[in-house]
């Protein structure tokens, strides 16, 4: 690598400038992937985990939302290649030789496919945890990482910081300039940031449309209302209980909101943001402190049965009834759709509970929601 003086200021100003672009940061990580002769970089402002995507920035779509969201899902859980040492660059081979690497699920499955085995990282935390992350990835037989490679990644560090703590302000500020509004956008999810009072501070496109033509929810006076008095009631407790942090920390809350026609259906997962280290938001006096992601129902697919067969050991008719649940049907609905008995569905409904360790069908509900919805 050849880093002269103009490269190396040509990459720092597309790192402070990548907010702004249209697809955040693609300049930096794609200058960054051609300095370390690299297949792809990410940045990463808050790491992927079971039903949740986390916030993160490539340098090449190799994988669209639909594969972060499944990545999330089946293999974030397995990542040997986190807790690094502060604002130190280091590579996967230093905390995992590539002979062990190798007898993993995490290489076998996703590594190896994909051709992602090599990696170069940094972390660079905040004072309240985790805070920006940056990778660098090869494929096996590419080159080692060098010290070249390393030097770079260890310039970064403190630029990384001053980029930390400048979106930190902005957030306080109530700015999030289109970064989390981009993620939630290409999910095709309705994004709405409240603060402490319930006020809503900040939504996304998608968010902005749903709230000025809906039947079922809205903005009235600045807050976010469900029109049909029951559902009112029951999303202000839900808001409550999750802004006081009574919510159980693994299961993010979730509400249907319908009336006659499950077509027209809302679903609604609520976020607290103090809670969400990970993902850098850390709510202030007047700042956002939880979000609500809304959805709307959708068919789900073979394809997406057998996603959720794999992911919970569900049994086919197991799978239907969660998809079936989860779309806004009854039971009795349920059955009468499919001649079978209440208590045969019951019996499949006690298998889904065990296998998913849940104990209601509204928890249920939110486990189908934020692991297989947008798959498939």
């Amino acid at each position: 690598m050849n880093l002269s003086l103009d490269t190396y200021n040509s990459l720092l100003e597309a790192l402070y400038n990548g907010a702004r672009e249209t697809s955040p940061w693609t300049d930096f990580l794609r200058q960054l992937s051609g300095l370390t002769d690299a297949r792809l970089t990410v940045l990463n402002l808050a790491r992927p985990q079971p039903g949740d995507p986390g916030v993160l920035f490539m340098s090449d779509d190799l994988f669209d939302s639909e594969h972060q969201l499944q990545y999330a899902n089946d293999f974030s859980a397995l990542d040997p290649f986190v807790n690094l040492p502060p604002g130190e660059a280091i590579t996967l081979e230093e905390v995992v030789p590539l002979g062990e690497l190798r007898q993993t699920p995490y290489y076998r499955e996703f590594m190896q496919p994909s051709d992602l085995v090599q990696i170069l990282g940094i972390d660079v935390p905040r004072e309240h945890g985790p805070g920006i992350f940056l990778r660098a990835l090869r494929g096996e037989g590419k080159p080692a990482f060098g010290d070249t490679d390393r030097k770079l990644f260890n310039l970064l560090g403190p630029h990384l910081r001053q980029l930390q703590s400048w979106l930190d302000q902005t957030r306080r500020q109530g700015f999030e300039l289109g970064i989390y509004d981009s993620v939630a956008s290409r999910l095709e999810l309705a994004t709405v940031l409240l603060d402490r009072e319930g006020r809503i501070l900040q939504c996304n496109p998608v968010a902005r449309a749903l709230l000025s033509s809906s039947r079922l929810i809205g903005d009235r006076k600045g807050k976010l209302t469900a029109l049909r008095r029951g559902d009112q009631g029951r999303l202000q407790a839900l808001l409550q209980e999750s802004g006081q942090g009574r919510s159980t920390p693994s299961l993010a809350p979730a509400l249907r909101l319908g009336d006659e026609d499950p077509a027209q259906d809302l679903y609604l997962v609520i976020k607290p943001l103090a809670a969400d280290k990970g993902a850098g938001v850390h709510p202030e006096e007047g700042g956002p402190h939880l979000a609500v992601y809304i959805s709307t129902p959708e068919i789900l697919s073979p394809e997406q049965q057998g996603l959720l067969q794999q992911l919970f050991d569900f049994t086919p008719s197991e799978a239907q009834l969660a998809i079936a649940l989860a779309n806004g049907m009854s039971l009795d609905q349920i059955a009468e759709e499919r001649c079978v008995t209440r208590n045969t569905l019951r019996t499949h409904l006690r298998g889904t509970f065990q296998k998913t360790g849940v104990n209601q069908q509204s928890a249920l509900v939110s486990l189908v929601l934020r692991s297989v919805a947008g798959l498939g």
